[in-house]
């Protein structure tokens, strides 16, 4: 079973209505269990605060909507619920919140571009936001363009809606039964602070347990007009705060690459990229690799700092780099730049609590660098004391700053296209397709 290439993991553009290219089979969104009754559902929704008071969101029939929208041409189908999280507003300025779960089994098309389709993706998608059915999206602006309506197609051009993101003083934290049959591998997702557990009950259910605070996340709508490679160097047209990941299963070709390390089972990935791109293993350099990519700027003009977290058993990170890590170890993450001919270390802290490993880098600029992940254990390899368990995990290791490597000299050449013009910073700047220099 091959892995599935070039596919990114989860962004609205995969929300567009069916092509030709999938078949007609429908994903239903998952209920809440004392509605439904049935599995997999959702148990509960809670916020918590960093205080550490926790609020129970709550729903019922009267919070429920029957409509079909779409993710990876598929139609979701079923009731969405709306959970109401009392005393804690959000972007739309409301304590209404929207939160969908759904699998897509295998055999099921996974599209991430026309014609470009998996069916060998075990996956279950998670995606938490503010509610809009009485606060309705705004949509997006270009001060540019005498017509806003650049989203949809050539034929059916649309408005470009923005979404509402989740309040971001808080972290969530969600419980469902999952499908049967389904045995969590790893995910990715956008957010931070993350991890998602599996245990069984006393009935020998599956129960999930999503921990995560929203990412700030920076997008830039793709024009149907848009033909050439997406420019990162620019300003994105929204920033909010959203939490969105995908579960891969063991089954998954997703999940082949760790198949020596138990599948990688209760490891998560969280960035606040716009395009996250499946891991890989390096055998040569021992890493876990994979890109992120996001605009450089924020909606608001100011610098795009990246976030990236990982979340990993201790018995698995063993299986991967070979460490003890009931004893001091080194983690090293690195971000590349290709394009403009750099390769840095970056700032990290870690700790170990509840036999996982979180390991965080925060702080580099965005473009599409490449991520890299590597853990050694330390010369003088001393015990250490694992980290009182908390509600909502947070960093407590002290930051350690490691130079930067590779530095390379670089030239800035100004492009303009029009009225718009621009700096470009490189080893061997060259400008945008459509820019001249000036």
């Amino acid at each position: 079973m091959s892995a599935i290439t070039s596919a990114f993991i989860f962004t609205s553009l995969l929300t567009a209505p069916p092509g030709a290219v999938a078949k007609d089979s429908a994903i239903t969104v998952w209920e809440p269990c004392e509605i439904s009754k049935t599995i997999p559902c959702v148990i509960s929704v809670e916020a918590i605060g960093s205080d550490g008071k926790v609020t129970l969101a709550r729903t019922d029939k009267s919070l429920s909507r029957d409509y079909v929208d779409y993710f990876a041409t598929q139609p979701l189908i079923g009731k969405k619920y709306e959970w109401i999280t009392p005393g804690i507003k959000h972007e739309n300025g409301t304590e209404n919140t929207i939160m969908k779960l759904y699998y897509f089994p295998l055999g099921t098309d996974y599209c991430w571009a026309e014609g470009q389709c998996a069916t060998n993706v075990d996956q279950i998608n998670f995606d938490f936001g503010g509610g809009w059915w009485n606060t309705p999206n705004t949509y997006t602006d270009f001060p540019d363009l005498v017509d806003d309506r650049v989203c949809g197609t050539a034929k059916n051009p649309s408005y470009c809606g923005t979404g509402w993101g989740l309040n971001p003083d808080y972290s969530y934290r969600v419980k469902a039964k999952l499908p049967k049959g389904f045995e969590f591998g790893f995910s990715i997702g956008y957010g931070k602070r993350g991890s998602i557990f599996v245990e069984k009950n006393q009935i020998g259910e599956n129960i999930m347990t999503i921990n995560v605070t929203p990412a700030q996340k920076s997008f830039k709508w793709r024009k149907y007009y848009d033909v050439a490679p997406t420019d990162y160097q620019q300003r994105a047209d929204i920033t909010n705060n959203i939490v969105m990941s995908s579960l891969t299963g063991v089954s998954s070709g997703n999940a082949a690459w760790l198949s020596k390390c138990d599948y990688g089972r209760g490891m998560s990935i969280w960035s606040n990229g716009d395009v996250i791109k499946y891991p890989s293993w390096n055998n040569d350099e021992k890493v876990i690799q994979l890109q992120v990519a996001a605009m450089e700027s924020k909606a608001d003009g100011t610098r795009n700092q990246g976030t990236f977290e990982v979340a990993v058993p201790i018995k698995i990170a063993q299986c991967l780099w070979g460490v003890d890590l009931s004893k001091s170890a080194t983690a090293v993450i690195s971000v590349s730049y290709p394009e403009l001919g750099i390769s840095e270390i970056v700032t990290t802290s870690s700790r170990v609590e509840n036999e996982m490993y979180f390991l965080s880098a925060n702080g580099f600029h965005y473009s599409a660098p490449t991520i890299k992940v590597k853990v050694t254990q330390s010369a003088s390899a001393q015990p250490v004391t694992p980290s009182v368990a908390s509600p909502s995990p947070t960093t407590s290791a002290e930051p350690v700053t490691i130079p930067v490597v590779q530095k390379v000299k670089k030239s800035t050449i100004t492009c303009s296209k029009g009225k718009i013009s621009k700096k470009v910073t490189a080893t061997k700047p060259k400008c945008p397709a459509g820019y001249k220099k000036k």
